[in-house]
């Protein structure tokens, strides 16, 4: 039976309200393509007849709801339009919900302000700090909201211990930063009755094959436009990790990969960790590097088939979790890699294509040990 296209619907609200100022008839939407991304900045674009548009309800910093089968799919914000030479159709773009909010506040705009301990916590604490009740009340979100709420839930503490520096950064990079070191995935989204806005957490869901999943691209049976990157070209596998002093006297320790050394060749990089102040903390740095530079080997883009075994969109896999890749035509071995990033077209008349990318290969149980072993020696170094 050949796969339909969902049903899909696109409403405009008001950022501050979220009272709904025009819904778009789908036929009035003659393109739309937007990306959800796992830790970087989502984006949308749409492309709308000029008579189509109620331009009031279309002004910058407005959010467009994108549903899918009566479940919201993504929800961005207009930050552009630009209407074509002619004056006959518009595009509107923007970033997604989470980045727009998030890039919204700076942390440590004056002084530093570095935190440590359990992922989920510390994320909570930096949203409490700059958009929640810990703000200052002009930096609140609810301040500009009127009657709806902006809601950060307490802490679960899900995800593993981290350290985040954070001195005049966005607090989008530093929230991002420590979702990516502690495993868990945050997010900004609306209630479904659009009483306000919430923060959301999420940890990856495995659907490796050893979690139970089906591997992607076996024989290319489950995708199609396979686009495969093995990419050994900064690869490393013997690090001189460069510590503390200055000079030719600096502190320095030597870290290699025996195994890879015995099979690529040595293969020397440096690495610059000034505030290792200890050949232990330089050891599980050099370590680290060595590991994250191996994660880093294999990247893939491909486009699902439609209806196949484990293609089915936010049902067998989805942005943010672990798959299986495996295909003996291009790789010897099967590797546990992230879907890093999803998106999607919708063109009226051809339906809709849908594109992933896997790029961040899943951390191992050593790198995982060895990145709590370093934020544990940092914390005690900075006591």
């Amino acid at each position: 039976m050949p796969a339909t296209t969902p049903d899909y619907e696109f409403h405009v609200h008001d950022v501050q309200s979220l009272n709904e100022d025009q819904e778009l008839r789908p036929e009035s939407v003659l393109r739309a393509k937007w990306t959800r991304s796992a830790y970087g900045a989502g984006s949308f674009e749409l492309l709308i007849p000029r008579a189509d548009l109620n331009l009031e309800s279309a002004e910058d910093h407005h959010l467009i709801e994108i549903n899918r089968n009566e479940q919201i799919e993504f929800v961005g914000v207009i930050e552009k339009r630009t209407i074509d030479p002619l004056g006959k159709f518009w595009t509107l773009s923007g970033p997604d919900l989470t980045s727009w909010w998030l890039n919204s506040r700076v942390v440590g705009a004056i002084t530093g302000e570095d935190r440590s301990g359990n992922a989920e916590d510390v994320i909570v604490a930096y949203m409490r700090a700059h958009l929640g009740v810990d703000a200052s009340f002009d930096r609140q979100a609810e301040t500009w909201l009127g009657d709806i709420t902006f809601q950060i839930p307490t802490s679960s503490r899900r995800g593993t211990s981290i350290v985040v520096a954070a001195q005049r950064r966005p607090l989008f990079d530093v929230v991002m930063e420590a979702a990516q070191s502690g495993d868990i995935l945050p997010y900004v989204a609306l209630f479904p009755n659009y009483s306000g806005y919430y923060l959301g957490i999420d940890v990856p869901r495995d659907a490796t094959l050893t979690g139970g999943g089906v591997p992607f691209s076996v024989d290319w049976n489950n995708v199609e436009a396979l686009a495969f990157t093995e990419d050994y070209t900064q690869y490393k596998n013997y690090i001189y990790v460069m510590g503390d002093g200055s000079g030719d006297a600096r502190n320095y320790t030597e870290v290699e990969d025996a195994a890879s050394v015995a099979t690529h060749f040595r293969r020397e990089g440096v690495t610059d960790a000034r505030d290792a102040n200890s050949d232990a903390l330089r050891t599980a740095l050099g370590t680290l590097e060595l590991l994250k530079r191996n994660n880093a080997l294999v990247a893939v883009q491909a486009t699902p088939f439609r209806g196949a075994a484990n293609s089915v969109y936010r049902e067998d896999w989805d942005v943010g979790w672990y798959v299986t890749f495996s295909e003996s035509a291009l790789r010897s071995s099967s590797v546990d890699v992230q879907v890093a990033a999803a998106s999607v077209e919708l063109t009226r008349g051809q339906g809709e294509r849908i594109t992933f990318e896997l790029g961040q290969q899943r951390a191992t149980s050593q790198l995982r040990r060895i990145e709590d072993a370093i934020r544990q020696l940092r914390v005690a170094a900075n006591a």
